[in-house]
């Protein structure tokens, strides 16, 4: 039976949904960072951060693949991602910068609000007291300029190399634009992977090859880390092959799971259909149960897995329950926050 143009597009929605369902989960996870975690904690740390990222900017790229963006599409473009992000960036940031204000009141912050950091907040917000924003400030900034790389280079595979070469730049370390840097080919890898297949057309097989190979890839140069990082050019390579290997891993299982219909699929859908709120929330919910842990009980390891557990459901079941009942009720919520029509 053939399959209709609109069907085709929310089988590909509800796989990315599943996508970013795992990209998220493994944000609040990774974010759970008390002073004194065990040393498996310190580990899955480790491995979450050289690919969960990467993958979001992926994700974003994929979607953007989808679409035709002429020059003339350029200001209508723009002006979607402005409601969509930059109405985000300021509304996030005064909700956090009132509740961090009070709560430095009663108890000691690891990112306090303070003068310098309310700056750092619109030059390079992960040095501010809400760093969370760093990826918002990013991708509206990597949109603002993507697009010119579509219009003069025009080949996903050339503007892939170029936005590689970039990284590469003497002075991309040393600008608070070097973020920019980061997720751009991150974002072109995901444009080339959608200019070439369609996740949601692979087979069982196909999946298995893809996630079997980058698996490898992102094993031997996790392993080889310490060696490469003795080369500034060698360790800027393995960020982006660590980050885009261990992504498509994740975009491949999504492919897998979105076939499927179970609990898992209708899990990670959820999450990944209210991934916005969680990713912007989260933090809030799980400091309370960071500081606990880090100034009320001591730090005891005995007591470590159980508050994660606690933190990291918190950080998923609140936001999207605020999302469901109060965040989508109100049209200045739903513009300014979840940048929805009103």
């Amino acid at each position: 039976m053939k399959i209709t143009a609109a069907e085709e597009k929310k089988k590909t929605i509800e796989s990315i949904f599943i996508a970013k369902g795992l990209g998220v989960l493994l944000v609040v996870f990774g974010h759970y960072n008390p002073a004194s975690p065990p040393k498996y904690w310190v580990d899955f740390h480790h491995i979450i951060y050289k690919f969960h990222m990467p993958l979001f900017f992926i994700i974003s790229g994929y979607l953007l693949g989808s679409k035709k963006l002429g020059f003339d599409d350029y200001l209508p473009f723009l002006h979607k991602k402005i409601k969509r992000l930059v109405y985000h960036f300021f509304t996030i940031a005064t909700l956090a910068f009132i509740i961090k204000y009070f709560s430095g009141m009663f108890f000691k912050l690891q990112q306090p609000v303070s003068l310098p950091s309310l700056i750092q907040l619109f030059i390079n917000p992960i040095n501010s007291f809400y760093p969370l924003l760093w990826f918002i400030h990013t991708l509206f900034l990597i949109f603002l300029i993507f697009p010119f790389f579509l219009f003069v280079f025009k080949k996903p595979s050339v503007i892939l190399f170029l936005t590689i070469l970039l990284m590469f730049l003497p002075w991309m370390q040393e600008t608070p634009l070097r973020t920019v840097f980061f997720g751009l080919p991150f974002l072109a890898f995901g444009y080339f992977i959608k200019s070439k297949i369609n996740l949601d057309d692979f087979r069982l097989k196909y999946n298995l090859v893809v996630i079997s190979a980058s698996l490898l890839i992102f094993i031997y140069f996790f392993l080889k880390e310490s060696t490469l990082n003795s080369s500034k050019t060698l360790t800027i390579l393995s960020r982006f092959i660590l980050g885009s290997s261990g992504s498509l891993t994740c975009l491949c299982l999504a492919s897998m799971i979105a076939k499927e219909k179970g609990i898992l699929t209708n899990l990670t859908r959820l999450i990944g259909f209210y991934s916005w709120s969680i990713y912007l929330l989260h933090p809030i919910f799980e400091s309370f149960f960071r500081i606990i842990y880090d100034q009320i009980i001591g730090r005891d390891h005995s007591l470590f897995l159980p508050l994660a557990l606690l933190a990291i459901s918190s950080g998923l079941i609140i936001p999207l329950w605020i999302e469901k009942n109060i965040l989508l009720r109100f049209w200045v919520t739903r513009k300014y926050i979840l940048g929805l029509n009103s």
